[in-house]
């Protein structure tokens, strides 16, 4: 079996660690919406195998894709009651 090094994908676009896994060897698996505070809305906060680790080529790699932060801001100033 042929090893490879894992890419780190975290903070970048669904897309971009797609690529990025793909020219690696590896196999992208499940990918999931998730609620992240770490990590802006639309970039990856979670890979299943840590950046840097050895792993075989081929590796199924799940992500999770962050849409942002589940503390939700409302502004009261622009609700107007007449």
């Amino acid at each position: 079996n042929i090893e490879v090094r894992m890419p780190e994908v975290l903070g970048h676009t669904k897309d971009a660690a797609v690529s990025n896994l793909e020219a690696a060897g590896l196999v992208v698996g499940t990918v999931e919406e998730s609620f992240s505070a770490d990590y802006p809305e639309g970039q990856v906060c979670y890979q299943s195998y840590e950046a840097g680790t050895n792993v075989p080529q081929g590796t199924v790699v799940d992500l999770k894709i962050s849409i942002g932060s589940e503390i939700a801001t409302y502004n009261c100033n622009l609700i107007t009651f007449f």
